[in-house]
């Protein structure tokens, strides 16, 4: 089973216990806690700011094969205020760095925990040629094509690169992701979101990088957004 996880912090200088260091912290555990999920590949879908006016900010797509942590350094993921990782254990696809999630279809970066029963139908009737199951909820979506007919089950995440402070999350019946709010030190502001596959591994995350946190009821086969730190049902 693979694992999915990520966050979003409003602010660009947070109260302290909302610092880089903080940040680096909750990156390293999310990062050990996902790679028992999955040693074969690993990816990011990371928020990158403008850094001159001729070059616009978007989403930088990063992945290869091998365990995360090996490769990764989380001092650098948790420099970014918007981050969404994968690992994967492979299930459908050969190992390799195309197959690892996220996967970029036109204007959508999306990752998924879980598996499409009928791709090898769906790779024949929209004469795909998917190597991953996962890949056709991403086609379809940039597609605007009718999610329904995907033997789908789990959970996926995604951004719209049209829209790259936004992140849409997506659970089945039978798919695991949880999401907590984070809330600023010394009130009841948020000062961000988490998510996480496991609702243990991110609370523990979250509450040993010093957080304080609310988990938020993701009810299933809901479509949600993350916008400024606010969880909302599309």
């Amino acid at each position: 089973m693979c694992g999915i996880w990520g966050y979003q912090f409003v602010e660009s200088e947070p109260p302290f216990k909302h610092s880089l260091t903080s940040r680096a912290i909750l990156t390293t555990l999310l990062m050990c806690e996902m790679e028992e999920r999955g040693r074969d590949s690993w990816g990011f879908a990371i928020r990158t700011p403008q850094l001159s006016p001729d070059a616009p900010d978007g989403i930088a797509v990063i992945k290869d094969v091998g365990p995360c942590t090996k490769y990764v350094d989380p001092q650098i993921v948790a420099s970014c205020l918007q981050v969404a990782a994968h690992t994967r254990k492979a299930t459908a696809g050969a190992v390799c760095k195309a197959n690892a999630h996220p996967f970029q279809v036109k204007h959508i970066v999306g990752m998924h925990n879980g598996s499409v029963s009928n791709h090898r139908w769906l790779n024949t009737k929209y004469k795909r040629s998917c190597d991953v199951d996962s890949e056709h909820i991403f086609h379809h979506l940039a597609a605007g094509l009718d999610t329904n007919e995907l033997g789908a089950y789990g959970a996926a995440v995604w951004i719209d690169t049209t829209d790259p402070d936004t992140v849409h999350l997506l659970r089945s019946t039978a798919g695991q992701l949880t999401v907590r709010s984070i809330n600023k030190v010394g009130d009841t502001d948020v000062a961000g979101v988490a998510w996480c596959s496991t609702d243990n591994a991110l609370e523990r995350a979250l509450a040993l990088a010093g957080y304080e946190s609310t988990k938020f009821l993701l009810v299933s086969e809901k479509h949600y957004t993350i916008q400024r730190g606010v969880v909302k049902e599309v």
